[in-house]
């Protein structure tokens, strides 16, 4: 699906910048649609399935999406968790990753 972005923008959108320092990360972000409107935002997202997903995206344990990006050289560090949250309207899911040299370059494969 084609979302509108900010500014009449389509999405998806790639915002790439010049470096200031070393740090290297990629930062990707997921439409999640709207989470049922009785979810009390005080209490988070606690008891829908995108709470596993983060967790399980964010676990940093043999087998995990982490351990296999850091076992080829790509990565660094991972976390997922919400970026937006707001019951009845929208969610928006945050995948970081701390890259490598060698992830920078890899990162569209």
């Amino acid at each position: 699906p084609v979302v509108v972005a900010p500014g009449g923008g389509r999405l998806p959108v790639l915002l790439t910048t010049a470096p200031l320092s070393d740090a290297r990360s990629l930062h990707l972000f997921f439409d999640l649609g709207a989470p049922p409107a009785h979810t009390d935002p005080a209490s988070g997202p606690s008891d829908d399935g995108h709470t596993l997903l983060t967790h399980l995206l964010g676990h940093e344990g043999p087998g995990s999406t982490f351990a296999v990006l850091q076992d080829a050289g790509l990565a660094t560090s991972l976390s997922a968790g919400y970026r937006t949250y707001h019951p009845g309207h929208c969610a928006v899911l945050e995948i970081s990753i701390g890259v490598t040299q060698k992830g920078e370059h890899k990162w569209p494969d």
